[in-house]
């Protein structure tokens, strides 16, 4: 899932650019009135929360100020004081949501800034200079290491196959059709792996306004099963056809690979951990 920032409006789009919620920020004479997040399906707070600040970025970014027009809005700025600035006047918005029914009582008080700077940042802020940066370090470290993982399956499969050039050259003289499947299976394994390779280095780009970043997306995962899987797959089907024809090579060029699966599951499993660190 993604989140696009346009003018007057947050969006949470899935990855076919179909709109799962949005939140709008109507503007009036440089004040914003803000609602609650329209959902076309189930979300988590941590997202809804997550819409509210860019919202308010932006709306900081273009010198506006808020008018909270429900109890989710006004929530919001009880628990972030850092963004009590933006609240245009406590009557303003005690007008406008006077009709809202609360379960609890919303005071809307304005702090002095703090004489801690932490405490003067935004949340945005406050988490790039935290755990979040920390997490985007870990994220590309993990998908170098994944990349490698493909990087390596290809290059062990190569030096494996260096280790028997003589039969190597029975098969590519050998009249047999299926001598020539089997090393073009082989060759087809060496390429996609480095593809595979380069596209888990890959980025997706994503635009927030004007400002244009990339995010990890976790690029790899479908490659790293389909080589887990092709391992317990060709020695199955080995096993149905004998030890006759190309298979016969199996022994040689596939079963001493059993590092190939093992590199595949790590970086499954990295692949799994860098989606859920940049949901």
């Amino acid at each position: 899932m993604l989140l696009k920032v346009y003018k007057n409006q947050v969006q949470l789009v899935d990855d076919n650019d179909a709109v799962l919620a949005h939140l709008d920020f109507a503007n009036e004479d440089g004040v914003y009135r803000i609602g609650d997040v329209a959902k076309n399906t189930q979300i988590s707070p941590k997202v809804e929360n997550k819409m509210m600040s860019l919202a308010l970025n932006k709306i900081r970014k273009n010198g506006g100020l808020v008018v909270p027009t429900s109890t989710y809005s006004k929530e919001w700025f009880n628990k972030h004081p850092e963004d009590r600035d933006l609240v245009a006047a406590v009557e303003s918005v005690a007008q406008e949501t006077a009709s809202i029914p609360q379960e609890t009582e919303i005071q809307l008080v304005k702090q002095e800034p703090s004489n801690n700077p932490l405490q003067n940042l935004n949340t945005e802020e406050i988490k790039k200079k935290g755990a979040k940066g920390a997490l985007k370090i870990l994220s590309r470290l993990m998908q170098v290491i994944c990349a490698l993982c493909m990087f390596g399956s290809a290059v062990l499969f190569v030096m494996n196959a260096l280790n028997y050039t003589e039969f190597v050259r029975v098969m590519i003289t050998s009249q047999g059709q299926d001598h020539k499947i089997f090393l073009g299976g082989m060759a087809a394994f060496v390429v996609f792996c480095v593809i595979e390779g380069i596209w888990t280095l890959t980025t997706k780009k994503m635009k927030a306004g004007e400002e244009e970043y990339r995010v990890d997306t976790g690029h790899g995962l479908i490659g790293f099963i389909i080589v887990a899987l092709s391992y317990p797959i060709t020695l199955y089907v080995a096993g149905m056809h004998g030890e006759s024809g190309a298979w016969q090579w199996v022994q040689y060029f596939i079963t001493p690979m059993r590092y190939i699966p093992l590199l595949a599951v790590i970086g499954l499993l990295l692949c799994i951990l860098r989606k859920l660190i940049n949901r």
